[in-house]
């Protein structure tokens, strides 16, 4: 596993140092990620959306699941507080 992690690395710094060296491969790369990113806007849009929902679905259940949990917990403690 640190053979692939080392040469993905390496392949990552090669092509970050060709990009630095050669103005006009940097803009080309600029220019083809904007390009792909105003094409892609509506699916980029949606997405985006769609994991702000989930995100803020998965906090709100969290944070019933913890209040659920406390209520048990101080369920438990009144009961061993007053035994019948």
């Amino acid at each position: 596993m640190g053979f692939v992690i080392s040469g993905v690395s390496h392949a990552s710094r090669s092509l970050t140092n060709a990009l630095v060296r050669h103005p006009l491969s940097l803009f080309s790369l600029g220019v083809v990620t904007g390009y792909m990113t105003h094409k892609y806007r509506k699916e980029l849009i949606a997405v985006g959306t769609q994991t702000a929902v989930e995100s803020k679905n998965f906090v709100l259940r969290q944070k019933e699941n913890l209040g659920d949990f406390i209520a048990e917990i101080k369920e438990e403690s009144d009961s061993h507080r007053n035994p019948l």
